[in-house]
């Protein structure tokens, strides 16, 4: 929302795909289509910057594609076609404007084990022209371009020269670079420990892409950050443009469970929660907030329905919260105008369609699942194998997909995963609706992921050849998520077997499904 009556989403359909741009005017009530016509599908991107002012980056229907930008500034009535973006990608970001004029958008170039490659494409004269500045792929990198191990999100701005660019990794310090030359160097910006016991210095953990509400005021969130007992969620803020970064404490030991969500440099909102078993959510929620700019912390509400909440307010009194529902896909509005001491639905609908728009991009389902919901990255799951076993001369195990970011997101499909031995040699799994070890669904769904819960792919293998004898046994299991290109990586260990997955008959793996759909305990 951008005031307590103007907003912007993304509507999705029941497949979790986008389907246009819609708008509300009356505080969320009613949504009306406001995006270009026809354009539809995951290769939609889109961010808001005023009552009136939107811009949107579409990649086609196409595995790969050179972006297009449009721009309306009257509340999406007429829409601009804006220069390409010169280069074939697989995706990219929404334009992260800074200005009228001056912005940036953030290509995905595909992963490999971990690492990805990005292109970071400014415009200085309004999307009329898109330059190259920053490339990050092996062999190809530019001067003072972020390394191309681990993975990355999108770069984000918060001023023309200062930009910065968050993302997970396997190990070493968190993944987290500065632009202070308007995104073409890089340079690596630390992070103290939750704790404030020094730098961080070895991290798997995730970070999301900051947010700036000023060039001097920002907010990051992260997880599987190390702390005194183990790993744990943790939030920093920053009133000096980026150069400290302070984490925030919340009373009674809680973690906090997103991003904070500021509205100024002093007025700010968390949800905190109480850490809980990997793979579970959190407990004992609260939503708090700040009157100093992140220094104290005092609850507003104990709604257990914010746990799983997007904040979006728009004054120190007024605020939205999206609460995503699975079966089917739904989201629900909430809205408060007491600064999160209550909280009250909002009946939201999806209006008529307008003259102009297409048939496509109206409809009545209900309110529309909002633009938070995408695709889940492989830089945002947590790849592990949280079962396995054996019978009749079958092994196999999941793959479990444990979302690390601070908001749901949607798994369709099968993953692609390639078995490797010692001498890397490769073989990639057959699809399959069904195994023996489960699920059994007649079609795959769409399974929505909420934070910190995880989905589930069954593999399985036969351990005898009719040969007689077996090829090496596989050492590592390379996955890709559905509607990902960057692949993660992880031991092909059969606890259950006590030996590697064979490697006597093909893998053959399910579709992603949600733990409920799985037989097999």
């Amino acid at each position: 929302m951008i005031t307590g009556q103007v907003g912007w989403a993304v509507s999705a359909g029941d497949d979790g795909n986008p389907r246009g741009l819609v708008r509300t005017t009356d505080g969320g009530r009613v949504w009306s289509d406001a995006g270009p016509p026809g354009l539809t599908g995951a290769g939609l991107r889109a961010a808001f910057y005023g009552t009136n002012d939107a811009w949107v980056t579409w990649n086609g229907r196409r595995s790969r594609a050179r972006p297009v930008t449009y721009r309306t500034a009257d509340g999406g009535a007429t829409w601009s076609r804006m220069r390409t973006i010169p280069m074939a990608v697989p995706g990219a970001s929404a334009p992260d404007m800074v200005t009228g004029q001056v912005g940036w958008v953030t290509a995905d170039l595909g992963a490999a084990a971990g690492s990805s490659g990005i292109a970071v494409f400014r415009t200085t004269d309004g999307g009329a022209g898109w330059q190259l500045v920053e490339l990050t792929y092996p062999g190809r990198e530019t001067p003072g371009a972020i390394p191309f191990g681990c993975d990355k999100g999108d770069a984000v701005f918060s001023s023309v020269t200062t930009g910065w660019v968050a993302g997970a990794c396997a190990g070493g310090p968190p993944t987290f670079w500065v632009s202070h030359d308007g995104g073409r160097t890089w340079r690596h910006q630390p992070l103290p420990r939750p704790d404030g016991s020094g730098r961080l210095a070895r991290c798997q953990c995730n970070l999301t892409d900051p947010v700036f509400t000023s060039p001097r005021d920002g907010a990051l969130w992260g997880s599987d950050i190390p702390a005194a007992h183990g790993l744990s969620d943790a939030a920093y803020v920053t009133h000096d443009g980026g150069q400290d970064w302070t984490p925030i404490h919340l009373p009674g030991g809680r973690v906090p469970l997103n991003t904070p969500d500021f509205v100024d440099s002093q007025h700010g909102f968390v949800t905190g929660g109480r850490p809980a078993e990997q793979g579970q959510a959190p407990w004992d929620v609260r939503l708090y907030a700040t009157t100093d700019g992140g220094a104290t912390w005092a609850a507003r509400a104990a709604d257990t329905r914010l746990g799983q909440a997007a904040l979006d307010f728009v004054t120190s009194a007024a605020g939205f919260a999206t609460l995503i529902s699975y079966s089917p896909l739904r989201s629900q509005l909430l809205e408060t105008s007491n600064g999160g001491a209550s909280w009250t639905g909002v009946p939201a609908r999806l209006g008529s369609s307008g003259s102009q728009r297409s048939p496509r991009s109206s409809g009545s389902a209900g309110l529309p699942a909002l633009s938070r919901l995408r695709t889940c990255e492989t830089s945002r799951l947590k790849l592990t194998m949280p079962w396995s076993g054996a019978a009749a001369g079958t092994i196999g195990g999941r793959i479990g997909f444990t979302n690390l970011s601070s908001r749901p997101c949607r798994l369709h499909g099968w993953p692609i995963l390639v078995g490797i031995n010692a001498a890397g040699q490769s073989r990639t799994a057959v699809d399959k609706l069904t195994t023996m070890f489960g699920p059994d669904l007649s079609a795959a769904p769409v399974v929505i992921v909420k934070p910190h819960a995880t989905a589930e792919a069954v593999f399985t293998v036969g351990d005898h050849s009719r040969s007689g004898t077996c090829p090496p046994q596989y050492r590592r299991l390379r996955v890709t998520p559905p509607g990902n290109t960057q692949a993660g990586t992880i031991r092909a260990w059969i606890p259950y077997y006590n030996h590697y997955l064979p490697a006597c008959t093909p893998i053959r793996v399910s579709e992603v499904v949600a733990f409920k759909d799985l037989y097999q305990a």
